[in-house]
């Protein structure tokens, strides 16, 4: 007779934060996205395709709507020592109907994270890309549907674009966007985080 158990190793943290009473000021949101387009309709682009990006800022004002929803997020971060110091960056992006993000990661920071302000069906979901897919592709492969939907052990996996949610991840973690397959704007918000791990500083610096 075998015994048989399993460990999974190493895992990839997805940190999910879903904010409450989101849709009373959902409305203020989108219309502050909006305006900085206008201020910029050029805007930035790295990995979108057919959509607006706009250019990085320092996530710091906590008098500003987005600022302070963001920062109110990353303060509560309860899986961190109460020592790591945080300070993070952010990029508005809206896609509209056949926008998408090309497969890419986030060099030379820690973590990185995406707010949905609007997400309408069919907007496209993220999906992140298993790190281990190359080296593990037949082993994967070979997993029944079961085994890899009880212990996470797929190709990729997505995540459904909730408004009002964020998701915090590891900043290797290759990742894209389908495309909007609606007839409305996607409109997210992404920013990275560094972290400073000294016993000697205080929590958060934003």
């Amino acid at each position: 007779m075998v015994k048989y158990t399993i460990t999974n190793l190493f895992p990839s943290t997805l940190h999910i934060f879903d904010t409450e009473g989101f849709d009373e000021f959902k409305g203020d949101l989108v219309d502050y996205v909006y305006k900085m387009r206008e201020q910029d309709p050029k805007g930035f682009q790295i990995s979108c395709r057919n959509g607006w990006q706009s250019k990085g800022f320092v996530l710091s004002d906590k008098n500003d709507l987005l600022h302070s929803t963001i920062l109110q997020g990353i303060a509560s971060f309860p899986s961190f020592k109460n020592t790591v110091q945080m300070t993070a960056s952010a990029w508005i992006n809206i896609n509209p109907p056949g926008a998408y993000n090309l497969m890419h990661d986030h060099p030379n920071v820690h973590m990185s994270g995406v707010m949905w302000i609007k997400s309408p069906k069919d907007g496209g979901v993220i999906e992140f890309l298993n790190p281990n897919d190359f080296q593990a592709n037949t082993e994967i492969s070979c997993y029944t549907n079961q085994f890899k939907d009880r212990n996470f052990v797929h190709h990729a996996y997505w995540i459904p674009p909730l408004e009002g949610r964020m998701v915090i991840f590891p900043s290797h973690l290759k990742h894209s966007v389908g495309e909007n397959m609606s007839n409305e704007d996607r409109i997210s918000v992404s920013f990275n985080i560094n972290l400073n791990n000294s016993e000697k500083t205080n929590r958060f610096d934003v």
